[in-house]
């Protein structure tokens, strides 16, 4: 791991995603997924306090692309009214072809007690980066060439 003010790059074998209930929350929401460190990391403070290492994740809303300027407005009010510090603000969005991602949580789980440094995003970002030219006839095609694995997110 670099500087604690360095994004973390991991291999993405560490990184698995899960699909999530959608909660009834929007009608436009085509659904919720987690994109999650499959390994824990062992940290101080966390591994102290409960018995387990740190699961770097974020959750994501999946909309269609046409949903665009929504997902902006989301992402702004997202993040003007979060409580927490970076890097674990939430308000993330990512633009693919055909869908919208947004991390509409006010707080992310992105950085431990015990570093600053940013878990997820140079991770999530490499992850979507290789899908994010394509064309997806369906959000299952598109879930199955994420390049990572499905696993259940405890």
């Amino acid at each position: 791991m670099k500087g604690k003010s360095d994004l973390f790059i991991d291999s993405l074998s560490n990184w698995s995603y899960d699909i999530l209930p959608n909660r009834g929350m929007d009608s436009d929401l085509v659904c919720r997924i987690i994109l999650f460190r499959n390994k824990e990391i062992s940290h101080g403070h966390s591994q102290q306090a409960s018995g387990k290492g740190f699961t770097p994740s974020m959750t994501f809303n999946v909309y269609p692309v046409s949903m665009l300027d929504k997902v902006k407005r989301m992402s702004s009010e997202c993040r003007k009214t979060s409580s927490c510090i970076a890097p674990n603000v939430g308000g993330d969005y990512f633009v693919l072809q055909d869908y919208v991602l947004i991390n509409y949580s006010s707080c992310v789980d992105c950085a431990s007690a015990d570093y600053k440094t940013d878990l997820c995003r140079a991770n999530i970002k490499r992850i979507l980066s290789r899908i994010e030219k394509n064309h997806y006839s369906s959000i299952n095609t598109l879930l199955d060439d994420l390049h990572i694995s499905k696993v259940w997110f405890k």
